[in-house]
């Protein structure tokens, strides 16, 4: 640890309040523990002058392996599983580190896979919900801003036919789309299930339909050693940007 740079838990929401105590206290630079960055005010940050970083998600592997964990939970719940070889993957986020091991594991697993990346389709919602109305499975690795916070919604589930898909949350991130929304689709007997790397409050977590991690992902012996070398590293290039400033 260091006394100039404060390290954002994933779970540790940080506001303006909280940024002007850790400028007071001597804190000079922000490194998030984590991949997202939405659980802090980075704008105010940036005024205070503080100098920030994130990990570039170096337990991707992990990760994207956890879909089969989270899938095996769901089915452990519903009290019966389904083969995936042969079936329709539908994988949002094709093109980020995440997304690019989800679409080789379930290529590997014989799954006939559609790639969507959100930044590099224009936002092709015709082709999105073609495959949304075709797929037996939708995985979601997509990271939290603007433009993807509740990209999930009615005009998605309404896309979709006859198929009922399982939806797979592996980004864990419930402000994709909401547990509200979930469970008025469960109800309307739209999807099969869903599974999440994130708890939640909400009543949906005691549907037998429903599967929740505590965002354990990442949590693999070999994750967390790449997270820590990760972090090493990118603490010295905060620590250079605070020196340099002081010159």
């Amino acid at each position: 640890m260091n006394d100039l740079i404060y390290r954002v838990k994933y779970s540790e929401i940080i506001n303006k309040e909280q940024l002007n105590n850790l400028w007071k206290s001597g804190f000079r630079g922000l490194l998030l523990e984590s991949v997202g960055f939405e659980n802090v005010d980075l704008k105010e940050a940036e005024k205070l002058g503080f100098v920030w970083d994130k990990l570039n998600n170096p337990y991707s592997i992990d990760t994207a392996e956890n879909v089969l964990v989270l899938l095996s939970g769901l089915w452990k719940k519903l009290g019966y599983r389904e083969r995936l070889n042969g079936k329709n993957c539908l994988v949002i986020g094709s093109d980020g580190h995440l997304g690019k091991k989800v679409c080789k594991l379930a290529k590997g697993l014989g799954m006939v896979v559609f790639d969507f990346d959100i930044a590099n389709n224009n936002n092709d919602g015709k082709r999105l919900l073609n495959w949304i109305g075709e797929a037996d499975f939708i995985f979601l690795c997509v990271p939290v801003d603007k433009k993807t916070t509740n990209y999930f919604s009615s005009k998605q589930f309404n896309a979709m036919k006859n198929n009922k898909p399982y939806i797979v949350n592996i980004s864990g991130r419930h402000a994709l789309l909401q547990p509200e929304i979930v469970a008025e689709q469960l109800e309307k007997g739209n999807i099969s299930g869903y599974a999440c790397d994130e708890k939640t409050i909400h009543e949906i977590g005691f549907s037998p339909n429903c599967y929740f991690q505590k965002h354990s992902g990442a949590k693999t012996i070999e994750g967390n050693e790449a997270k820590e070398k990760e972090l090493v590293l990118k603490e010295q290039g905060l620590l250079l940007k605070i020196g340099k400033r002081k010159k």
